[in-house]
Parts: structure tokens; C-alpha cells; sequence
């Protein structure tokens, strides 16, 4: 989360990002007080921050479970690689034995 002085920034880019001018963020803010109110709106970014951070979690614990899973998948390829050349190299000998 932006500090205190970071606002004005993070407000610029957000503003860049989404192409909005000013007076449209002013009637937007004031929309959104006469509709929830002065009183409910830390409540509202509070629970927003919560529900921002959950899904964040989420996409890091679906992010580790799948490099997890590759991890595992590479480490079976490399196990049945390592089985195959082993193979391959009883199969030399058996054929140089037999020359």
C-alpha cells in the first residue's frame, strides 16, 4: 500500500492507467460519499484491502502448486530418463559382450 506521500503518485498512475481527467475522479468520489456515506467508507476500502490481499494469496498459492507440480513432473522425466540410459547401456554391453 502506497504511504501517505506515494498517494498523489499511485493516484497519477492509476489516473494514466485508466485515462480518467480529473473532474471525472471528482464526480466519481462524490458519487460513491453521497452513496455509501463518510462513515462507511474506511469499512469499505478496509474489507476491499482484505478481499484484495485473499486473492492475491490465492494466485500465489495456485502459483506454488503449479511449480510444485512441474518440479514434480521434471523430476519423474529425469528418473525415467535415468532408466532408459541405463537400459540403453546394459542393451551396449549385452551387444559387445555378444561380439
Amino acid at each position: 500500500m502506497p504511504s501517505r506521500n506515494g498517494w498523489a503518485f499511485f493516484i497519477q498512475i492509476m489516473v494514466f492507467l485508466i485515462g480518467i481527467s480529473g473532474g471525472e475522479i471528482l464526480v466519481i468520489f462524490l458519487v460513491f460519499l453521497l452513496f455509501f456515506g463518510s462513515k462507511s467508507i474506511p469499512g469499505l476500502a478496509r474489507n476491499m484491502g482484505r478481499a484484495m490481499r485473499q486473492f492475491k494469496d490465492a494466485t500465489q498459492d495456485i502459483q506454488r502448486e503449479m511449480s510444485d507440480a512441474a518440479g514434480d513432473v521434471k523430476k519423474q522425466v529425469q528418473e525415467h530418463r535415468q532408466s532408459l540410459d541405463q537400459m540403453t547401456d546394459d542393451f551396449k554391453k549385452d551387444l559387445t559382450k555378444d561380439a
